[in-house]
């Protein structure tokens, strides 16, 4: 799949934060977010954090504070046995459709400070493209198109479209809330950007532990994409990750493409504007 955080991990803030400032609505200049060490922290900001305003790497840190909490302190009894239980089975639209809405509300609590609720007015859309099977979904315009033709898949429908939908919703999370001043936009891949269709670093750090996260709750495998992700960055940029990071995303080293780096490190490129995700 292709795609464009609670609590800070080294914060001890509840996830609901301090109110923002009367200036929270406005949005920071390029020079006041010129590095890392200038770019505020999402939890300071909860519940009502700025658009295009935070670090990506920061991002990260935090989603991955949010994967690894006990998810009993952050979900309801009901909202919990909705992961035990089994994936209901999905053979229409209107079907699909409801069973994304639920889950949606659940990892948006679980994982997203339910900050995408407020900002995905319309959220998700469902079609069907027998024509191009190998695309799961993809997120665009503020809206997670979701594909009701997966062919390739190994588990019921149902489990696969989770799967893609906890994919888009970190591409939707972090489109809306990474700072676009004009040196965000400029970074690679390796250097927390988004690269060139959204799968560089920040996106795999944060996807892995939401993915293990998912996968403890759930009584089916959790694929989301991740392997797959990074390969098509590779290929679209020129990327290499380091061999620790491959560790990190579990990917084998005897199954990593080799590439050729024929976009020049550094050179800018515009964020993708939205999303594609392929087979996973």
């Amino acid at each position: 799949m292709s795609h464009r955080q609670h609590g800070h991990p080294s914060s001890s803030r509840k996830a609901s934060g301090k109110p923002a400032s009367k200036s929270s609505g406005k949005r920071k200049s390029a020079k006041q977010h010129s590095n890392a060490h200038t770019h505020p922290k999402i939890e300071d900001d909860l519940p009502n954090p700025r658009q295009h305003t935070y670090f990506g790497r920061d991002l990260a840190r935090t989603l991955r504070y949010n994967a690894e909490k006990d998810i009993e302190t952050v979900l309801a009894d009901h909202e919990i046995n909705l992961l035990q239980d089994p994936i209901p089975e999905v053979s229409s639209t209107r079907e699909s459709k409801n069973l994304m809405n639920t889950y949606f509300l659940i990892f948006d609590q679980a994982f997203f400070c339910k900050l995408l609720g407020k900002d995905l007015k319309k959220r998700i859309v469902i079609y069907d493209d027998h024509q191009n099977d190998a695309s799961l979904g993809y997120y665009k315009d503020g809206i997670i198109h979701i594909n009701m033709t997966i062919q390739d898949r190994t588990g019921p429908l149902g489990e696969k479209q989770l799967a893609v939908l906890l994919h888009e919703m970190l591409h939707a999370f972090l489109d809306l809330y990474t700072c676009n001043c004009s040196k965000c936009e400029k970074r690679t891949a390796d250097q927390g950007g988004f690269g060139a269709t959204g799968h560089g670093s920040t996106w795999a750090n944060s996807m892995i532990y939401l993915q293990k996260s998912l996968a403890r709750q759930v009584g089916w495998d959790v694929d989301c994409g991740v392997e797959r992700g990074v390969y098509t960055e590779m290929n679209a940029s020129g990327w290499q990750p380091r061999p620790e990071q491959f560790e990190r995303w579990n990917i084998k080293s005897s199954h990593v493409p080799q590439v050729k780096k024929h976009h020049e490190r550094g050179k800018h490129k515009k964020r993708p504007k939205g999303s594609a995700c392929v087979v996973m």
